[in-house]
């Protein structure tokens, strides 16, 4: 699963370039890039919300699409 909690921490909270979240994460400087532009879109700050947990934010994120 991806880190998005941590990849927004390093970015918004450490101001970290996208070369070091890379090495730090193990992720692609595309999923850091979809990262960054959904927390944008989102509205997203550093501290997260209390209780906000890694799989919520993932849904919050990048919700599964359903088939009808």
């Amino acid at each position: 699963m991806t880190k998005y909690r941590e990849i927004l921490r390093l970015f918004l909270s450490l101001h970290m370039k996208t070369a070091d979240i890379m090495r730090s994460c193990h992720v692609s400087p595309n999923t850091i890039t979809k990262t960054k532009k959904r927390a944008a879109e989102l509205g997203l700050s550093w501290p997260l919300p209390e209780g906000m947990t890694e799989e919520k934010l993932a849904d919050i994120m990048f919700p599964k699409k359903t088939i009808p």
